[in-house]
């Protein structure tokens, strides 16, 4: 759920008769998006609170689909920082999707409050996200969607959380509800290969992680334009500012691991997530002195 769909949390629904959808009170409005509503839910006899998208009723088609794609592949992800589908149903006519609900903020809202985070902290918070993203690649699911707003951080633990598999890529699926040479996802994170509407692998994900951690490091994007069309020209293009230039003192190693996941031809990118992770840990291990040197020698 983006912003756009949580909205603003803590006010209940007015009327004397509470909202209900799938035996589930509809308690408060967390906001609203393109394919419908998302409400704060509970059960009754359950000691938890669940995020309720309601969709809806106009649904086209091809949004139908994806969401039924989203709740298909968020139900099967194990994982502490995949937000997870529980349920999927109908009532009167309109899908419902129930959700884990994530009392926090999204990780865009962290960015546009706080700025750049140390760069410790951002490859940290990177290297829990490639792990869950990892998880999702090992099932055969390419997210296809990663960027800020899509990354919740819980409010309890501190942990990210992905979310919203709508735009994703079942590699294991029979039919694509992409096109061949039809452009998904949000221009300012996607690969070059996802720009020119290639098939993606894994490594597109790779990018977008990329693209979070640099501007959780440096507090911009690696690629801006006016417009939409302007910034996939960058893109394509490459080349992003090094990152030490709008961090000043960064970390070498981070810098490297950085513009490794950015590279241009994915075939000089990460192999996969689990290998960014890993990279991300060893760039934040402490350098070895001389003492240490020669201790281990």
């Amino acid at each position: 759920m983006e912003r756009a769909e949580r909205g603003a949390r803590g006010h209940r629904t007015s009327g004397q008769h509470q909202l209900q959808v799938g035996g589930y009170a509809l308690t408060a409005p967390l906001g609203a998006g393109s394919c419908g509503q998302v409400w704060l839910g509970r059960r009754p006899g359950l000691d938890r609170a669940f995020a309720v998208k309601v969709l809806a009723p106009d649904l086209d088609a091809v949004s139908r689909a994806r969401t039924l794609q989203e709740a298909r592949i968020a139900s099967r992800l194990e994982h502490p920082g995949i937000v997870r589908v529980h349920e999927l149903g109908e009532d009167r006519g309109r899908l419902f999707l129930v959700m884990d609900f994530v009392a926090g903020p999204t990780l865009r809202e962290r960015i546009d409050r706080g700025g750049a985070l140390p760069p410790a902290e951002a490859a940290e918070l990177v290297s829990e996200l490639a792990d869950a993203v990892e998880v999702a690649h090992a099932a055969g699911v390419v997210h296809r969607d990663l960027k800020p707003a899509n990354v919740l951080l819980d409010a309890v633990t501190g942990r990210p959380r992905v979310l919203d598999f709508g735009l994703a890529r079942d590699l294991g699926a029979e039919l694509a509800l992409t096109q061949a040479g039809h452009v998904v996802g949000t221009p300012y994170t996607m690969a070059p290969e996802q720009v020119r509407g290639e098939p993606v692998d894994v490594r597109a994900d790779v990018y977008a992680l990329g693209v979070i951690l640099y501007e959780l490091v440096t507090g911009a994007r690696p690629f801006e334009g006016a417009t939409s069309a302007e910034v996939c020209q960058k893109v394509l293009r490459g080349d992003p500012v090094p990152p030490a230039r709008l961090a000043p003192g960064l970390d070498p190693r981070l810098e490297g691991v950085i513009l490794q996941a950015l590279a241009l031809d994915r075939a000089r990118r990460f192999a996969s997530a689990g290998a960014l992770a890993r990279a991300l840990r060893k760039a934040l291990a402490p350098v070895a002195g001389p003492a240490q040197a020669a201790a281990r020698a």
